[in-house]
């Protein structure tokens, strides 16, 4: 991405698919991305970018699953439980790079809320898991995670404890 061009995210649409769009200084559109969600229960999250060479991390959450080119996420959850997600697309084209769910074990009702790429170019992302019956979010553990950049595999995890909130905010100091 030029750095007259922006990237935004949206989950508007129809069975709330995910849409992200390529637009220009001026506000004409380069790009727009679609990936589909099995499921009406869906919603992503700004999205971050790594400036050095263009890549865009997407979190958020889904219900069921999602598909992001060649990658499928399956949540493995009944009902409305959540699973939280983090992909990493290529910004000249959309291609998903790789796509990984948070919660992996399907036992919890997680988001995933703000993907920031750090000064390795690894993803750093926060969001909250609450138990699976959980239908409200008073009862929740704040994480976050670092995640390779060019795997998503996870390098390591911090569980911040019970949380009486429904988001958290990140911040990567850059020592350049």
């Amino acid at each position: 991405v030029e750095t007259s061009d922006s990237v935004a995210s949206s989950d508007e649409g129809s069975d709330e698919d995910i849409y992200i769009a390529k637009v220009a200084f001026d506000g004409t559109p380069v790009s727009v991305w679609t990936y589909s969600t099995s499921d009406s229960q869906g919603e992503n999250f700004p999205l971050g970018m790594d400036y050095t060479d263009g890549r865009l991390v997407l979190a958020g959450y889904f219900v069921g699953e999602v598909t992001f080119g060649d990658f499928t996420l399956s949540s493995g959850n009944a009902g409305m439980v959540r699973s939280g997600f983090v992909v990493m697309l290529s910004a000249s084209d959309g291609i998903a790079l790789w796509a990984k769910i948070i919660d992996a074990t399907g036992d919890g009702n997680t988001i995933a809320y703000q993907p920031l790429f750090n000064e390795d170019g690894n993803v750093v992302v926060g969001g909250h898991r609450c138990e699976s019956s959980s239908t409200v979010f008073d009862d929740c553990d704040a994480y976050i995670r670092l995640l390779n950049g060019e795997t998503g595999e996870l390098i390591w995890n911090k569980d911040l404890g019970t949380q009486m909130t429904r988001s958290i905010g990140l911040a990567v100091h850059d020592n350049h």
